[in-house]
């Protein structure tokens, strides 16, 4: 399958930075990706479970003859029918990883099993309804490479690097062959399959 980076929603809210990353996965062959929750966060009218008839939701809010909306309203539904397309469009260079049954599988286990204290802003009880929780266990279900993310405010990215390293191989997402990767935060993983890469945080974050 190669090396699959994916991103956070911290890194695709802002147009020049959503460019950067596009344009970096293009000189290097790949698409612009993201696990599902993030395109919830982004887009929830606009994501692909919500096409009906070939269009988002958002979309057919905007079709002639639909409910007039307010005009700030209509702008907002106007991006997210914007990332409905992008996301459906064979020549964006944005995708959605979709999970297969085996994926998801594994990541309803991981939420079960994932540390609470890897997230700071989380309720222990209920870590698993954590829109970050859910990013993290979408990510190594699917055998992210790496997680790009400045929201480091909720997220304690060394903690859950730690944590994937130690349960790779009871949990079933260290399956990969043996070696090591050097993560941002010069963390070595004996299983290359993910690691927690912060950037810079920006002046916004979830």
């Amino acid at each position: 399958m190669g090396e699959r980076y994916l991103l956070d929603t911290s890194e695709l809210l802002r147009s020049t930075q959503r460019k950067l990353h596009s344009a970096w996965a293009e000189i290097h062959g790949r698409k612009t990706m993201m696990p599902p929750t993030v395109a919830f966060e982004l887009a929830p009218l606009g994501a692909p479970d919500t096409v009906e008839n070939g269009l988002s939701r958002a979309e057919r809010m905007l079709l002639p003859g639909e409910k007039r909306m307010p005009a700030g309203r209509r702008m907002e539904v106007a991006q997210q029918a914007w990332w409905g397309r992008m996301w459906r469009e064979e020549q964006s260079p944005y995708r959605v990883i979709e999970l297969n049954e085996e994926q998801d599988r594994l990541y309803r286990d991981l939420l079960r099993a994932i540390d609470p204290r890897c997230f700071r802003n989380a309720n222990p009880a209920f870590v698993s309804k954590h829109r970050d929780t859910q990013i993290i266990c979408e990510s190594i279900a699917v055998a992210a490479t790496m997680l790009m993310t400045s929201n480091m405010r909720s997220i304690d990215r060394d903690r859950v690097n730690e944590w994937a390293i130690n349960n790779g191989d009871r949990l079933g997402f260290g399956r990969c062959p043996a070696g090591s990767r050097k993560s941002a935060a010069t963390v070595h993983s004996r299983y290359p399959a993910f690691s927690i890469s912060a950037r810079a945080p920006s002046s916004s974050s979830r």
